[in-house]
């Protein structure tokens, strides 16, 4: 992986940890971006799939980052399981915890079964979105 943008990714998942960065969900699934003054950032995971395997069950990382017109300026994409996957997987799991904000989710919903008596809320029939 280029050094440049190990040291890049290095700095998200540590600013993202401290809740310093704010990620935006793409069209894509699975996959999050990061606007800057000076171009975009994003992070992406998939299953790999070709011609030869078009199901796969192989997990790729990638990391992306683009000038303001679009152009890519560093890119790395990779297995999981790689060295520099697990570098790349620890950015986009990063960017999912803070876009979904699930360890708060999780934080919240283990105080709420650790307290005693009745949990959760009936919900009308008028909010179901179906």
């Amino acid at each position: 992986m280029d050094t440049e943008l190990e040291r890049i990714i290095k700095q998200l998942i540590e600013k993202t940890k401290n809740g310093e960065v704010i990620w935006n969900k793409t069209a894509t699934p699975n996959q999050y971006s990061l606007s800057l003054n000076t171009g975009k950032l994003s992070t992406h995971l998939y299953n790999a799939a070709n011609n030869l395997i078009p199901i796969s069950k192989i997990k790729m990382v990638e990391c992306v980052v683009e000038n303001l017109k679009g152009d890519v300026v560093l890119r790395a994409s990779t297995t999981v399981d790689s060295e520099d996957g697990a570098l790349l997987y620890s950015l986009y799991d990063a960017a999912y915890r803070a876009y979904t904000g699930k360890d708060e989710v999780i934080a919240g919903i283990m105080k709420q079964l650790e307290s005693s008596g009745q949990i959760g809320k009936e919900e009308d029939v008028e909010d179901i979105p179906f």
